[in-house]
C-alpha cells in the first residue's frame, strides 16, 4: 500500500473520530460509550485496511481508551 492512501486513511480515521466525538449521538447512549464506539470504529477501519501495522493498532487502541475517558 502507498504511503500517501496510509496517510488519507489515517486522516479519514482521525477525522471520524472526531465526528463521532462531537456530533450528539443517541439520547440513552453516555458520552462515555459513544467516545468508545468512536474508537472501535477507528480500530475496525485500521485494522481491516492495514494502515498501521496490526500491533500498532492494537497499541494505538489501548492508549485511545484511557487517553479519552472511556474508563473513568
Amino acid at each position: 500500500m502507498r504511503i500517501e492512501l496510509k496517510i488519507a486513511i489515517l486522516l479519514v480515521c482521525l477525522l471520524i473520530l472526531l465526528l463521532v466525538v462531537i456530533l450528539p449521538g443517541p439520547p440513552k447512549l453516555s458520552e462515555q460509550a459513544q467516545r468508545c464506539f468512536g474508537i472501535f470504529i477507528v480500530a475496525i477501519i485500521l485494522w481491516v485496511t492495514q494502515a498501521l501495522p496490526l500491533s500498532v493498532t492494537s497499541l494505538l487502541i489501548i492508549g485511545l481508551i484511557p487517553s479519552m475517558g472511556v474508563l473513568s
